[in-house]
């Protein structure tokens, strides 16, 4: 058994790059982890959050000082 089997990674379709009439997909591979091995962490939940915050929080302080602003300007 291999390394790639024994943590579940699949095949991986690889396109041809230099025939540009290639029908060639690139499938990522997939890998399968069990709980066992994330000693029981939601590793995707985090990884989502994270990317959330990065994202959002630029926005998000925006938002808020426009905000501040139209409460200043009401008052």
């Amino acid at each position: 058994m291999s390394v790639a089997d024994s943590v579940g990674i699949s095949s991986v379709s690889v396109p041809d790059f230099t025939n540009p009439e290639s029908r060639s997909v690139f499938v990522a591979p997939k890998i399968v982890l069990s709980k066992r091995m994330l000693g029981n962490e939601d590793l995707l939940g985090t990884v989502i959050q994270d990317a959330l915050g990065v994202v959002l929080d630029g926005r998000l302080r925006n938002l808020e000082t426009q905000l501040t602003r139209k409460v200043e300007n009401a008052e």
